[in-house]
Parts: C-alpha cells; sequence; structure tokens
C-alpha cells in the first residue's frame, strides 16, 4: 500500500552551477509523480545572480503545487551544502521531506519510488536512502545514462548529468531531522558525505 502522507520536495541551488543545469534539474523534478506532493522549496545559495533569473526558470516550469523559493546572497563560505539543506527542511510543514539538488538529473519515477518505501518504513526508522550506486560505478558511467540520450535537448550549458548517482538524494521524517538538528554544517561536502 502506497502511503498517503504528503511530502515537500525540497531542493538546493548553488553559485558553482549554472542556469542551465538548474534548469535541467527542475525539469527532471517537475515530471515526478506530484499526487503526494504538497509543495516544493528551493534553497539559492548563490553568492552572485539574481533571485530573478531563478524564479524565471521556476515558472516556466510550470508547477502543479507552490513552489517557494528562498535566497540568500550572504558571500559566507562556510554556509555550503549542509546549512542549505538545512534551511531548505526548516522551510517544509509536511510529515516527509525529499531532498535533492540541482546538479542531480533525477530519474522521472524517483518520488514515487522514494514515496513507496514510506509505508514499509517502521516509525523508528525516519531515514530512507537510495542504494548509493554511485559508490559502486564511476562518474564517466553515470554520465552515459538514459537521461542524456533520451532527456530533452534543450539545456545547452549542463555540466553535470548525475541520474545515477543517487545517494545524495534521501527521504527524511521532517521531525526526525528536526530532532538530530539536521546535517552537520561543519562538513562541506555534497551528496553522500552528509548523508
Amino acid at each position: 500500500m502506497i502511503s498517503t502522507l504528503p511530502i515537500t520536495i525540497c531542493f538546493t541551488y548553488f553559485k558553482s552551477l549554472g542556469l542551465a543545469n538548474l534548469d535541467a534539474a527542475l525539469h527532471s523534478v517537475r515530471q515526478q509523480d506530484f499526487s503526494r506532493v504538497e509543495a516544493v522549496v528551493i534553497v539559492d545559495n548563490n553568492g552572485e545572480g539574481s533571485a530573478y533569473d531563478v524564479q524565471v526558470i521556476i515558472d516556466k516550469h510550470e508547477f502543479l503545487v507552490p513552489v517557494n523559493l528562498y535566497s540568500f546572497k550572504h558571500a559566507d563560505p562556510l554556509k555550503t551544502h549542509a546549512w542549505s539543506s538545512n534551511v531548505a527542511v526548516r522551510m517544509a510543514t509536511t510529515p516527509w521531506i525529499f531532498f535533492c539538488r540541482a546538479d542531480y538529473l533525477l530519474d522521472f519515477d524517483v518520488v514515487r519510488r522514494f514515496h513507496e518505501r514510506i509505508e514499509l518504513t517502521p516509525e523508528r526508522n525516519a531515514f530512507v536512502t537510495s542504494n548509493g550506486c554511485h559508490l559502486s560505478i564511476d562518474v564517466a558511467e553515470c554520465e552515459q545514462t538514459g537521461w542524456r540520450r533520451f532527456g530533452p535537448r534543450l539545456f545547452r550549458g549542463v555540466e553535470f548529468d548525475y541520474t545515477n548517482i543517487d545517494a545524495g538524494v534521501w527521504m527524511a521524517r521532517r521531525n526526525a531531522f528536526n530532532d538530530v538538528e539536521g546535517l552537520d554544517e561543519a562538513l562541506t561536502a555534497w551528496g553522500h558525505a552528509q548523508t
């Protein structure tokens, strides 16, 4: 049985990624099953550039649920991925959070598959991760994915296509994430180092 618990998709965008990456990543988010998604939270941690440019891309994708953009131009080198992830989760109100980021082009079925795991996850378990296949295949193989071969050709300038690198994508119970005070902000590495 698939859970009916609503989720929020939390998403982070960084200055190290171009707008083409953001556009492509949001395209992959928009293709997900939104039947149980209540909202999308986007944290723009871009030290330069404009929140307006980010909002234009969000609007282009015509999401079916509210999309809340929070833009921080703090220029603080210590406020990296963990800080932005914690901010995104704090902005969510649903019981579960699905987290992803702008250098991952998601398989179009990934949110549904993660959500199915909720019913199988005992109450004491608060964290659902993917299978960590980035640990067993290299980046060159990850980039030879169906998304790149069959996805839209509209995103010139995309720097990454990490469809198969998925351990930086996770789902967590929001209250448990908050109970442990989120990710350790002293860790500056991306993705699997955090999970």
